[in-house]
């Protein structure tokens, strides 16, 4: 089973990463959705997650509210990626931090699982997380090219 991250993992979303002039991240300008539908995904992860979503369950998450399912779906398509078994946003609402966010996720999906699992992520600080719940770590997005000459070897 495959999980992955979205934002920073599958988008690349380096032009919507800005901070306020106090300092904060721009929370509103990242999830613009005029900029979102600008994201590309990272070289090599289509074919990535194409060849792996045919044999393998593929769940995505992403800290992006559930009112950005819609546009979450229509860009998953755009760019050629395969539609996920299952697609878990946080609530509206939700302020809990990104790392508390997917932890709760995973804790969730291994407890189900009846196969090993791997979770894609360009944030380090859910190395001790996946340890925790004995989750291997791969760390995107330099993980693309990676698994891309991997799974042209099957």
């Amino acid at each position: 089973m495959l999980i992955c991250n979205i934002d920073g993992t599958i988008a690349d979303n380096g032009h919507r990463r800005r901070e306020r002039a106090d300092g904060t991240f721009d929370w509103d300008y990242f999830l613009r959705p005029d900029l979102i539908s600008q994201d590309r995904s990272f070289p090599y992860c289509r074919e990535v997650l194409n060849r792996l979503g045919a044999r393998h369950p593929l769940i995505l998450l992403s800290g992006r509210e559930e009112r950005f399912r819609s546009i979450t779906r229509s860009w998953l398509a755009e760019q050629g990626l395969p539609a996920p078994s299952k697609l878990y946003l946080r609530a509206d609402g939700d302020r809990r931090s990104s790392t508390e966010f997917k932890s709760d996720i995973l804790s969730r999906i291994v407890e189900h699982a009846h196969e090993a699992v791997s979770f894609v992520d360009d944030n380090e600080e859910m190395e001790d997380v996946c340890s925790r719940f004995g989750v291997r770590l791969l760390r995107a997005p330099a993980v693309w090219e990676d698994l891309f000459r991997y799974i042209h070897l099957l």
